[in-house]
């Protein structure tokens, strides 16, 4: 993770480490859409290529995405835990997709960077009860690494910036954009 070159190649990263070595079906980083209330858009899907398809299709028709884990945990800005799909609270439309998809539980973890809320990532698994405390834990902290990664990656974008401005203003002048003394030599 610490390698990755920018943020998307550590959304991905996460998520991939999420379904391949900590062996859940899908993992997902989601975003609230700007301009768009109670909307949200997928940033980063690892694994179960037919349910993110399905995802996409119910997004493209319109469907209602409220009430999911991940919308639920960027509406409140608090973790959803859902052990039990089927037995639970979530609209008839999500325990249709879970079940048509082999999910029987699902966890969204909001990520917060700058102190603003970036988005969630959410996991899904077969089996029923799969986030106990014990699960949880790690997961909690992967969240956490996750808005750690994404916070350097911005600070090392803006100090690169800083840098790329103040190289300018030795190389030009800053009011007409011509080179200036020090470049003619």
């Amino acid at each position: 993770l610490l390698r990755a070159s920018d943020e998307t190649a550590l959304l991905q990263d996460i998520c991939r480490v999420v379904v391949e070595d900590a062996g859940y079906l899908g993992a997902t980083v989601v975003r609230p859409m700007t301009g768009a209330p109670g909307r949200f858009e997928p940033v980063v899907r690892i694994g179960s290529p037919e349910a993110f398809a399905d995802l996409r299709a119910m997004v493209a028709a319109g469907a209602d995405m409220s009430g999911g884990v991940a919308a639920t945990a960027i509406e409140t800005g608090e973790a959803c835990l859902v052990n039990d799909v089927q037995n639970s609270h979530f609209p008839p439309h999500w325990r249709e997709f879970y079940a048509r998809h082999g999910f029987g539980s699902g966890l969204s973890l909001p990520i917060r960077v700058g102190g603003e809320l970036f988005g969630a990532l959410t996991i899904l698994a077969p089996e029923i009860d799969a986030f106990d405390e014990f699960e949880r834990a790690p997961l909690c902290e992967a969240a956490a690494d996750l808005a750690f990664g994404l916070e350097a990656e911005r600070a090392r974008q803006r100090r690169a910036a800083a840098e790329e401005a103040l190289r300018r203003l030795t190389l030009f002048d800053p009011t007409s954009g011509l080179p200036n003394r020090v470049q003619l030599r």
